[in-house]
Order: structure tokens, then C-alpha cells, then sequence
């Protein structure tokens, strides 16, 4: 199982600000048009990136997702 915390590099208890910040930063630095190497792994990286946000941004999801 992912840890979606561990891909955003924020704690358990990070506050919703926090993780939208992490993440916005996340996606300048590993989007596959301006990441400056292998754009297979950049690719891979965003969609990482991108599914954990998409559970950890949503307070019912995020709930959800602790109960696993």
C-alpha cells in the first residue's frame, strides 16, 4: 500500500494548506515538461504525486484512507 504521506513528504497530521503547498511545489519541480532528466520517471513521479494529493486534499477521502 502507498503511503500518500510519504510521497508528499508531510506528516500525518498536516494541515490541509500544508499538503496543497507540498503539492503545488511538487508539481513544478517533477511536471514532465520542465523536469531536466529521465521524463519516463518524472511521468511516473507526477502520477504519484498526483494520486496521493487526490486522496489527501479531500477531508472524506483522507478519513477514508486512515481507516485502511
Amino acid at each position: 500500500m502507498i503511503d500518500h504521506y510519504k510521497v508528499l513528504g508531510v506528516p500525518k497530521d498536516a494541515s490541509q494548506d500544508l499538503i496543497k503547498k507540498t503539492y503545488a511545489a511538487l508539481s513544478k519541480i517533477y511536471h514532465p515538461d520542465v523536469y531536466i532528466g529521465d521524463k519516463k520517471f518524472a511521468k511516473e513521479k507526477i502520477q504519484e504525486i498526483n494520486a496521493s494529493y487526490e486522496i489527501l486534499k479531500s477531508p472524506s477521502k483522507r478519513k477514508k484512507y486512515h481507516r485502511k
